[in-house]
């Protein structure tokens, strides 16, 4: 199945997407938006609202753009009030926007089609204005925890490696090479945020339970590993996501 079409797979969960996938810290405000005035932003994979409503509720004015019908839903519940605009569509079939200054994606960049995205990201954000996109695995702490519950996740799912990433020129990680490589941005930057907590089992077996590569699987045979992970868990364990932000600035339109 190519990225654009797994990036459909959340709204059979968007309640679970919404309950257990984590927020973002306020720190990751300030890297999205960096130095520039921004009264006005686009959101390309706004999910259930994580990053919309950190960014929204700093007075920002989001349109929020996210395929799924279902995922809009609860997308429209939980950014009642705050100044966001709620679009259902793909990147790839998004109709004419005035031109933010800034958009930007959490976790959801690589769902857009790679031979197309930046063009059309371009002509989203305004001349001189901000582009960031950010996401990072959350891992068990342990070394040895999280060996056991990879193996298990190993033997039905594989590598869940982000499509690009092999490819890191100057040593910039996915989607920092494409921006690099890419006429419509300059000034590329990248940024690293490890944030630390204690997570429960059963949420991080409810996480997994949203992540599509597990939706992927059938239903019995999803809910025997998750099982099998669960029995190896402790009730609770340190986790650590590792969120790597990349932020550039867009040239004159060519």
């Amino acid at each position: 199945m190519t990225a654009p079409a797994r990036g459909l797979t959340f709204g059979s969960v968007a309640e679970r997407y919404e309950r257990y996938r984590p927020g973002y810290p306020a720190e990751v405000l300030d890297l999205l938006v960096g130095n520039g005035s921004v009264s006005s932003a686009i959101e390309i994979g706004a999910g259930t609202g994580k990053a919309t409503r950190l960014v929204a509720g700093s007075g920002i004015s989001v349109t929020a753009v996210e395929p799924d019908p279902q995922m809009c839903a609860v997308l429209t519940r939980t950014t009642a009030g705050l100044p966001v605009t709620v679009v259902t569509s793909r990147l790839e079939e998004l109709g004419e926007q005035p031109p933010a200054d800034l958009l930007y994606a959490a976790a959801a960049w690589h769902w857009t089609d790679q031979t197309t995205r930046w063009e059309r990201a371009a002509r989203l954000v305004r001349e001189g204005g901000v582009f960031s996109c950010l996401g990072g695995p959350i891992d068990i702490a342990d070394g040895e925890l999280r060996s056991r519950v990879e193996e298990l996740r190993d033997e039905l799912i594989g590598s869940e490696d982000v499509v690009g990433a092999e490819d890191e020129p100057d040593g910039m990680p996915w989607p920092g090479n494409e921006l690099l490589a890419s006429p419509y941005f300059t000034d590329v930057e990248q940024h690293e945020l490890t944030v630390t907590d204690t997570m429960h089992a059963d949420d991080m077996v409810g996480l997994m339970s949203t992540i599509s590569a597990y939706l992927l699987l059938p239903d019995d045979t999803r809910s025997a590993l998750l099982a099998r992970i669960r029995a190896v868990l402790p009730d609770t364990f340190e986790i650590r996501r590792d969120l790597r932000l990349h932020r550039a600035r867009r040239t004159s339109f060519r």
